[in-house]
């Protein structure tokens, strides 16, 4: 059994005996540094929320749970947002002042967020009571979502995809998507200078309406939440990959992926629907995948589901 090490601080004490052993012997260099960088810390946050009330073992072990296990203590601890972990331990445990707190720097983004969602069905004050549950009650199933947070990147980002997946998913429970018959062919070109174009829209109206209604609903779940992120919603990869807890370039392979699965889902229909020669067909993918952003923009817009 290893000595224990003549901690400098209680946080210290409380972070080192929550360690795995290989990484309490690894502190042994670092044990000097790595004090002062969680007093610091510490001091900072009494500093920013005095009436905040966490105690060392709680904050130590928290610690302790997320710190990465690449590099030295001293080198991982630097790379987390320990001021935001700080907060966030103290709602996860409770604190009433560390709510207050927490709701009055980032419940804003709900408002934001809402505010995106025209069609949501819910007011504003309901989904903040939702998140508000979902952020800080635990149930038999789960614990809190903020226990979630390991301070990788800043709070307020993270708050962001919380609040995005919460939408998202009040949205699928009490809408369903409908296509917007009225404007849906505003996303083709004119044809005004193009009779051949003119005569494709008019002619083919209602089998290019259907074709897009079952390409969407042929998608998975997935791909077709990260189209309506990307088209519908506006989001960056970033944002996407954030709600997805996944890397820019992960998101970026998979919007790329579902937009292919959505062209070759409207390609075969399509092509197994018309009765054309191969020059006509090719005339009316061309036109109808060359516009192809526009129309996942339009066809996946969510409106609520008729009483």
């Amino acid at each position: 059994m290893q000595p224990a090490l003549p901690c400098h601080s209680m946080l210290l004490q409380a972070f080192v005996a929550a360690l795995p052993e290989a990484r309490r012997v690894a502190l042994r260099d670092d044990e000097t540094s790595v004090d002062a960088l969680l007093s610091g810390v510490q001091s900072a946050c009494h500093d920013a929320w005095p009436h905040v009330r966490l105690s060392d073992d709680d904050f130590g072990i928290h610690l302790a749970r997320v710190v990465p296990s690449e590099g030295s203590l001293h080198e991982a601890l630097s790379k987390l947002r320990l001021d935001d972990l700080y907060l966030a331990c103290a709602c996860e445990k409770g604190d009433e002042a560390a709510l207050r707190a927490f709701e009055a720097l980032y419940f804003g983004e709900i408002d934001l967020g809402y505010a995106r969602y025209p069609y949501l069905g819910r007011t504003v004050e309901d989904v903040r009571q939702a998140i508000r549950e979902e952020l800080f009650v635990a149930t038999s199933e789960r614990a809190p979502k903020i226990a979630s947070y390991a301070g990788r990147g800043a709070l307020r980002s993270w708050m962001r995809a919380v609040i995005a997946n919460a939408l998202v998913n009040i949205m699928d429970r009490q809408s369903r998507e409908i296509p917007v018959e009225d404007d849906v062919f505003a996303i083709l070109p004119s044809g005004d200078d193009d009779p051949e174009i003119s005569h494709l829209k008019m002619t083919y109206r209602e089998e290019l309406k259907q074709a897009f209604s079952l390409a969407v609903e042929e998608l998975s779940a997935r791909e077709k939440n990260v189209l309506r992120y990307a088209f519908a919603e506006g989001m960056s990869v970033d944002e996407i990959g954030a709600i997805y807890r996944v890397s820019r370039s992960s998101a970026a392979r998979w919007l790329a992926d579902a937009k292919d699965v959505f062209a070759g889902h409207v390609r075969r229909i399509l092509t197994e629907r018309l009765e054309l020669d191969a020059s006509d067909l090719a005339s009316i993918l061309r036109l109808v995948l060359s516009q192809i952003d526009l129309t996942l923009a339009r066809y996946l817009r969510v409106r609520p589901s008729p009483s």
